[in-house]
């Protein structure tokens, strides 16, 4: 999957494509021992997208695959719509989200003319209109104290930071989701997400969450997305998952490649992340308890580690080949027949061995028959000389 991101250019990934190549580097066998700490269901619902879906309930059993939020590790931000069961917009829905994102960029664009002028008054009515609108995106997630009144001077659009670039890429990523062939009425049940990381999962969980926060520390993209669909009269609900705990600090920028590349979750691909997994700077944690916590969390507390290893290694060493082959036998002949049929292949087995004992002993008589002809032969050789 590492490989589909050469076909981008936008997000640097060099990095993070030569970690999965390497196999011989330190890297790529991390990599591999994070793999085997997903559960399988989970592992599913973050290929296809769908986690919040399948965790909406929070009484839901999928919710026994996931980690508890404690300690360092990586997780997932997916977003659906109240009162959906998990699922996301629909294709109307987009194309609205759309149209307030080139609104938006619009905006930042007119912005970025007059941020260093003396006087607003060279805006155009359209780009007049694109500000008022961009601000009252901003607005729907600031306290009323710090939300910006029509007749005020004109401020900086809180997600225009950054590469304008990144604002087109989403346009286009949500753009893939409005398939003509789509119901416009039918919500869909996958959605885009974010991979972040951290050496405190909880605190960064809290920071993405609307409905705690004005998510002024989340990816623009995150915030942008968010802002425009409460902006057009829906109530999105945040949905904050650990997703690969980790009990090694160097293992957390490897735990964000990974994740990342499996929900490929580049705002490029199909999600909401604008930079390359694994080169964001994180807090140095000193604090070992909490390493050794997550370890005993990650291998004894749940299962499907130490599992996901053993059926590995029964793979590497061809088990599960033998295994097959017996349920197939299984299936068309009893196990009293299959035990004769055995005893029969031990026995012509024996018998064969025996011919190679025979065939052994006449090649090794006939190697010394041989030998004493040689030695006649020269005898004789030596008689006719005199």
């Amino acid at each position: 999957m590492a490989k589909e991101w050469r076909q981008q250019s936008a997000v640097p990934s060099s990095k993070t494509v030569e970690a999965f190549e390497d196999k011989g580097g330190e890297a790529y066998n991390d990599l591999r021992i994070l793999f085997h700490t997903l559960d399988r269901k989970t592992l599913r619902s973050l290929l296809l997208g769908t986690l919040p879906h399948d965790l909406y309930d929070k009484d839901s059993p999928n919710w026994e695959n996931i980690y508890r939020q404690n300690g360092p590790g990586t997780y997932v931000v997916g977003i659906s719509i109240e009162d959906r069961r998990g699922s996301f917009l629909s294709r109307n829905e987009i194309e609205q989200i759309i149209g307030c994102l080139r609104d938006y960029k619009t905006a930042w664009e007119a912005w970025d003319e007059i941020k260093d002028a003396f006087s607003q008054d060279q805006l155009s009515r359209a780009q007049k209109s694109a500000l008022n609108k961009a601000l009252a995106i901003d607005n729907v997630m600031l306290f009323d104290k710090d939300k910006w009144q029509v007749g005020d001077d004109y401020t900086q659009p809180r997600c225009s930071k950054g590469k304008i670039g990144n604002l087109d890429e989403l346009i286009a990523m949500l753009g893939r989701r409005t398939d003509a062939s789509f119901d416009g009425e039918v919500h869909q049940l996958s959605c885009p997400v974010y991979v972040g990381c951290g050496c405190r999962v909880p605190s960064r969980l809290l920071q993405h969450n609307p409905d705690y926060s004005n998510m002024s520390g989340s990816s623009n993209t995150l915030k942008l997305l968010v802002s425009c669909i409460r902006y057009i009269g829906l109530k999105p609900i945040v949905h904050t998952i650990p997703m690969v705990m980790v009990w090694e600090e160097s293992q957390i920028p490897l735990a964000e490649m990974l994740v990342t590349v499996l929900a490929q979750s580049l705002v490029t691909i199909n999600g909401l992340n604008v930079a390359q997994p694994g080169t964001s700077s994180t807090l140095i944690d000193d604090n070992k308890t909490i390493y050794f916590e997550t370890k005993k969390h990650v291998w004894i507390d749940r299962p499907w580690f130490m599992t996901n290893i053993e059926e590995s290694l029964a793979v590497r060493t061809n088990r599960d080949i033998y295994c097959n082959a017996l349920k197939k036998i299984g299936s068309f002949m009893s196990e009293a027949e299959l035990r004769e049929i055995i005893a029969k292949g031990d026995e012509l087995k024996k018998k064969v061995k025996d011919f190679e004992v025979k065939i052994y002993e006449m090649l090794k008589a006939s190697a010394v028959e041989q030998k004493e002809m040689e030695q006649k032969l020269v005898e004789l050789d030596r008689i006719f000389e005199d």
